[in-house]
């Protein structure tokens, strides 16, 4: 059996664990394979009246006409009003 050996368990009173310490490393890719949560960015946004996707564009660093020329369309048939 591999068993862990990177970690450190404190124990709070009575003797009962409390606390894990894991190397900052491992503390950081474990977040980062959270890939499924939304940006705060474009939560706020969204709050803040965009629509959805023009919330992700924004947070993306897109313009409309980048955004428009990746999915092959024009911009005015991205976004017929242009804004």
């Amino acid at each position: 059996m591999n068993a862990r050996t990177n970690i450190q368990i404190i124990n709070g009173p009575g003797g009962k664990p409390a606390f894990v310490v894991i190397p900052h490393d491992e503390y950081i890719a474990s977040h980062v394979e959270d890939r499924d949560l939304i940006p705060h960015d474009v939560i706020s946004r969204t709050v803040d009246g965009a629509s959805p996707v023009k919330a992700w564009r924004e947070h993306l660093g897109l313009t409309q006409t980048e955004r428009a020329h990746r999915l092959g369309v024009t911009q005015s048939a991205y976004c017929p009003t242009g804004k």
